[in-house]
């Protein structure tokens, strides 16, 4: 079976599907992939794929990337405050291509200190990853490098937001930071870390007031924190 053959297959099975990315923040350039999350029912084998998420590009102009995720899966992905659920579950309706988000609450309960360790994780290695797009030759990136620098941010303005009304309410409140960083162009990563850093520990300061450490917090609560922060960023995604 063909790549295509594969894709037309899933897509007959497909119970929710929805925008992710850059369409959703506003922040599309000529650079940018189109990108769409796609929940399978559970008659569908993924197993054979990287972490049971199965890609597809379209190969178009602009290309559209493809993710399909079993729906236990995703369920476990709700359960986990999985990014791709708290970026989903307050998506306009133009943004839902089929199905309904709102399906999948009964499997969540928000906890705003399990956000704040999965924002954080996010957050930390996106800042890595600027990091090394910007100053390791081998892996020069710059455009991928701003993505990240911004995406740092994006989460926690979004933890911020989830953290005051229990709901991501505007997905375009960090974009101004983007615009900046975009333009910023190839001045060398230190311009981007003696700007930004103090930005981002605003930003952070603002997010953990408002995703507080509970009470009583112990020992196997830091153990679950160092388990999360360890993840690479690209595969942060697809970790449950």
């Amino acid at each position: 079976m063909t790549d295509k053959e594969r894709f037309d297959r899933l897509m007959g099975h497909v119970v929710l599907s929805f925008n992710y990315g850059s369409a959703v923040y506003g922040t599309l350039t000529e650079k940018s992939d189109r990108d769409v999350v796609c929940i399978v029912d559970d008659s569908v084998d993924l197993s054979d794929a990287y972490n049971s998420i199965w890609e597809y590009h379209d190969g178009l102009a602009p290309e559209t990337d493809y993710q399909f995720i079993q729906e236990s899966q995703w369920k476990e992905m709700v359960r986990g405050h999985h990014i791709v659920w708290i970026e989903a579950r307050d998506l306009a309706p133009e943004h839902i291509i089929s199905g309904r988000p709102s399906d999948y609450e009964q499997y969540f309960s928000l906890d705003l200190w399990q956000l704040r360790q999965v924002i954080s994780a996010i957050a930390n290695n996106a800042w890595a990853k600027a990091h090394k797009k910007m100053t390791v030759e081998k892996d020069y990136d710059l455009y991928r490098g701003q993505k990240s620098l911004f995406h740092t941010l994006r989460v926690m303005v979004f933890g911020t937001q989830i953290g005051r009304s229990g709901h991501i309410t505007d997905y375009a409140a960090a974009n101004h930071y983007w615009d900046d960083i975009y333009a910023m162009g190839e001045c060398g990563w230190d311009a981007y870390k003696e700007k930004y850093k103090p930005i981002l520990n605003s930003v952070r300061s603002e997010m953990v007031s408002v995703l507080p450490k509970p009470n009583g917090y112990k020992m196997e609560n830091q153990n679950r924190k160092k388990e999360v922060r360890h993840l690479d960023y690209n595969e942060y995604w697809r970790k449950l």
